[in-house]
C-alpha cells in the first residue's frame, strides 16, 4: 500500500480519509440521525509486528459515549493502554470536547514514551510505519444534546530518526466545519480497496450504512489480509442508544 502525504484527505463528497495506522480498518458513518461504527479484529503487536493470538475488540463504552481505537493499543512494558485512560477521563464532569481534551493530554506523554523506545530499538520499522502515518487513532461517538456525533483524535508522531519525538494531534468533527452537511463518512486505517470503491460508487454509503459499513471492511480484508482481518463488529447508535448489529464474544456487551 502506498501511503498518503497527509494526515486527512478530503475526497469525493463528505469522505474522510484518516492516514494508515498499525493494522486496522475502522469506519464511521453519520447519517440520518445516527451513528453506525464497524472495525476490523486483527492488531499487530507494536514491536515485532506479529499478530494477537486472538481477535482484538476495537469497539468499547465510557462514561457517555462510545469509542474505538486503531493504532498503538497496548505496550507490555509499561501496561499503557488508551482504553483505560478514555475510560479513566470520561467520569469527569464535561462535554465531550472537554473530556476528549483530557484523553488527548493524558494520552501524549506515555505514547511519546511508547515511540521513541520503539524507535531507539528498531528505527528501521520506526520508519516503515510512522513515517507518514498515524501512531494512533481514536474514534469518539455517541449522543450530545440530544444529537448524534463523531468525533476524530488522530496522533501523528513526527517522522525524524534524530530529532525527539512529538505529536501532531489532529481533531475533526461531524456535526462541525468540515461536516457542514450532517452527513459524514469516516475511514480509519488501511483503505485503498475502499478508495477505489467509494471513487465508482461515492453515495453507497448514504443508502445501506450497516451494510455499506460491512462491505467496506470486507473489501480491505480481502485487500490486505496480513493487515486487516475478520470477524468484523458493528455498532449502531441513536437517541435511544447503542445496539450491536453482530459482535464476537470479544466485545462487551452494552
Amino acid at each position: 500500500m502506498k501511503p498518503l502525504a497527509t494526515t486527512l484527505l478530503v475526497f469525493l463528497h463528505a469522505i474522510f480519509l484518516i492516514q494508515p495506522a498499525l493494522a486496522t480498518s475502522i469506519i464511521a458513518v453519520r447519517v440520518k440521525g445516527q451513528v453506525i461504527i464497524g472495525a476490523d479484529s486483527k492488531r499487530l503487536h507494536a514491536d515485532d509486528g506479529v499478530p494477537f493470538d486472538e481477535p482484538v475488540c476495537k469497539i468499547g463504552k465510557a462514561e457517555g459515549f462510545f469509542f474505538a481505537v486503531g493504532g498503538v493499543a497496548t505496550d507490555s512494558e509499561t501496561g499503557f493502554t488508551p482504553a483505560s485512560v478514555i475510560i479513566a477521563a470520561s467520569k469527569m464532569q464535561g462535554t465531550i470536547e472537554q473530556k476528549v481534551d483530557k484523553i488527548e493530554d493524558t494520552i501524549k506523554e506515555p505514547l511519546i514514551r511508547v515511540l521513541d523506545r520503539f524507535r531507539q530499538e528498531h528505527p528501521l520499522g520506526y520508519g516503515q510505519r510512522f513515517g507518514t502515518g498515524s501512531a494512533l487513532q481514536i474514534i469518539f461517538f455517541g449522543v450530545e444534546n440530544g444529537y448524534t456525533f463523531v468525533l476524530v483524535s488522530d496522533f501523528i508522531p513526527t517522522p525524524s530518526l534524530s530529532a525527539p519525538v512529538q505529536l501532531n494531534i489532529k481533531r475533526y468533527n461531524c456535526p462541525g466545519a468540515a461536516c457542514p452537511t450532517g452527513e459524514q463518512i469516516f475511514i480509519g486505517g488501511y483503505y485503498d480497496a475502499i478508495k477505489r470503491f467509494l471513487t465508482e460508487k461515492p453515495d453507497y454509503w448514504r443508502g445501506n450504512p450497516v451494510e455499506a459499513v460491512r462491505r467496506l471492511i470486507e473489501l480491505e480484508i480481502e485487500d490486505v489480509p496480513d493487515n486487516v482481518g475478520p470477524p468484523i463488529d458493528i455498532l449502531r447508535v441513536d437517541t435511544n442508544g447503542g445496539r450491536w448489529i453482530q459482535k464476537k464474544e470479544q466485545c462487551p456487551d452494552f
